[in-house]
């Protein structure tokens, strides 16, 4: 059963824009759904507002314009994107295929879950939420899975199989949930049939989530990295250490470099490693990210290197490919105290040095 007792006040909930669509819906049904809703739970700012309206697409943008909306509707999406004073709304409108999504909602048995439970929520206008497939809960807990049968969800689309672990590394706790990770694990033979835009899409946006080594070691021992890269990775080890580094330094998640550290654990040599998945993967052959596997060789790029040596690859590099090229090189130290220690003397040294 829905959850109908919760009821939120996102600050977004209250947008003069907002509240001027929700106008000019009138009388049509209308929520607010998936990660917006999830967001608000979280009390997070999202990046856009998507929403579900019963008002045919035509009628949609019909009603949306004069109202100073800026438009996009293309002929075959479901989804009316409209723009006003820098904030954007996802709009699923009425088709032929679904007359009434927003009706749908409002049936205790008929919401339509988009994939997990923590993303099948919805909003109403008056800030009642409407949880039929338990995701506050799962959301409170840290805990990822599908809404509804994983095993069809996984086949039909087999780059679900990314999404559930980069999903777990934003929002779950401990474990991935037992029974989906089984059925990952059952069917990751597919992942080589993943299209690489997909594969491309999940994997970065994956290496970019702050504390994303767990869930890889995760993913290392379920089977799931090998059919990802082709080759066997044998840790994860390396990652703890560039967030540990990360933290340190105040440097930003980087996916190029995390991807390059992960690498690092190749069966394989790191060159070759970095090759195969720039290759499979289509990725541009641009300068900084090659900087990346020439570091990778570099012996003199240590924990202890000498001033004259990091002043020298600084004025080559530029700060910021500086900065993410040292960190590969220290986490190929053995010991992450030791590296850390190492940064602490490097940063008074330096401020000797001026």
């Amino acid at each position: 059963m829905p959850d109908h007792a919760l009821k939120l006040c996102p600050e977004w909930l209250e947008y003069p824009e907002t509240r001027r669509l929700i106008a000019l819906a009138g009388d049509a049904p209308l929520y607010f759904r998936g990660g917006t809703v999830r967001d608000a739970l979280l009390g997070v700012t999202p990046r856009d507002i998507d929403l579900v309206v019963d008002i045919p697409r035509p009628e949609l943008v019909a009603r949306l314009e004069p109202e100073g909306f800026s438009v996009s509707a293309a002929e075959n999406a479901r989804t009316v994107l409209a723009k006003i004073n820098g904030v954007e709304y996802d709009i699923v409108a009425a088709t032929s295929a679904y007359p009434a999504p927003a009706s749908l909602v409002a049936d205790s048995g008929g919401a339509v879950p988009l994939d997990f439970t923590i993303n099948s929520l919805y909003l109403s206008p008056q800030g009642r939420l409407l949880d039929y497939y338990g995701g506050a809960e799962d959301l409170r807990t840290g805990r990822v899975r599908f809404a509804v049968d994983a095993r069809q969800r996984i086949t039909e689309n087999y780059a679900h199989i990314l999404r559930f672990f980069r999903f777990h590394a934003r929002y779950g706790s401990g474990e991935p949930d037992a029974e989906t990770a089984q059925l990952c694990t059952e069917y990751a033979g597919h992942i080589r049939d993943i299209p690489i835009a997909l594969m491309d899409a999940n994997m970065f946006r994956l290496f970019v989530v702050p504390r994303v080594a767990t869930t890889l070691e995760s993913m290392r021992r379920l089977g799931i990295l090998e059919p990802i890269f082709g080759f066997a990775i044998h840790s994860c080890d390396r990652v703890a250490t560039l967030e540990m580094l990360e933290n340190l330094t105040q440097t930003a998640p980087d996916s190029h470099l995390r991807l390059a550290v992960l690498l690092l654990h190749a069966h394989i040599s790191p060159l070759e490693a970095l090759a195969r998945v720039r290759q499979a993967w289509a990725m541009p052959d641009d300068s900084y990210w090659w900087k990346y596997h020439i570091l990778a060789a570099l012996p003199q790029v240590h924990a202890d290197m000498p001033f004259a040596v990091r002043k020298s690859l600084r004025e080559k590099l530029g700060a910021l490919a500086f900065r993410h090229l040292l960190l590969l090189g220290w986490t190929m130290e053995r010991d992450p105290m030791a590296v850390r220690v190492a940064y602490e003397t490097m940063l008074e040294r330096e401020n000797e040095n001026g």
